[in-house]
């Protein structure tokens, strides 16, 4: 291998790293710079969390009940909407249901 030849590897190879570290820093937040996002209390009441006012993940599902109210021998199926902080899928927060 020359030396041309090499220098070219390398630099596509630098080039290849840079642009990933560029990525990394602009698009990607390290997880140890983003505080959890927690329900905040006050005075016994439930306080609006500025991290909740966005980024909601909602889900519309069918949901085989334990009866039969029709009675045509078929379990009935009930729409359920569910609407959900991103931070149940990005931080691990349990919320009640």
């Amino acid at each position: 291998m020359t030396s041309t030849q090499f220098s070219f590897i390398h630099s596509r190879k630098g080039l290849f790293l840079f642009v990933v570290g560029l990525v990394q820093v602009a698009f990607i937040q390290p997880a140890w710079s983003q505080e959890k996002s927690l329900p905040i209390f006050k005075d016994g009441e439930a306080q609006v969390v500025p991290a909740f006012k966005k980024n909601w993940i909602e889900h519309d599902l069918f949901v085989e009940t334990e009866f039969d109210s029709d009675q045509d021998g078929k379990l009935d199926r009930m729409h359920v909407s569910v609407v959900r902080p991103q931070q149940t899928e990005t931080e691990g927060l349990k919320v009640p249901v």
